[in-house]
């Protein structure tokens, strides 16, 4: 996995603080909330805000406007300054995580609760909550 992401670093178009996270084969923590800094100066640099930031356990939640994505910027910004520590710390460094938030997802949309889990909006501990305060448990869930 460690080659494969270092060739990444190599090929992909991104900026060389991005490039300098991934060179080492891995993402940490600190690289992957430096990668999302720099993706929101980015955006703030073009006029945009990043809102509703929390953090989820070893993950960022957050909205961007639409506009940043209609004027063009958002995509450029991401690519740039973000999108491949983001997969990297979420899908490779943090995949069971990842996996625990969709099993919440999925039990939310079992048991008919009006909550969108899925989205990203919510924490995996608000959606905890919700489950327990409609009156179910995660293991009401098959």
């Amino acid at each position: 996995m460690a080659q494969s992401i270092e060739m990444w670093a190599q090929e992909a178009p991104m900026s060389d603080a991005q490039r300098e996270d991934l060179l080492d084969g891995r993402v940490t923590e600190a690289d992957a909330m430096a990668a999302f800094e720099r993706y929101r100066s980015c955006l703030r640099a073009a006029g945009y805000e990043p809102f509703g930031i929390k953090r989820d356990g070893p993950f960022i939640n957050f909205s961007i406007p639409a506009a940043a994505v209609e004027s063009g910027v958002d995509g450029p910004c991401y690519a740039s300054e973000y999108a491949a520590v983001d997969t990297i710390w979420q899908s490779v460094e943090n995949a069971d995580v990842g996996d625990e938030r969709t099993q919440l997802a999925e039990c939310v949309s079992q048991l008919g609760l009006d909550f969108v889990a899925s989205s990203g909006a919510a924490t995996m501990d608000e959606i905890r909550a919700a489950i327990q305060e409609a009156g179910y448990s995660v293991d009401d869930c098959a």
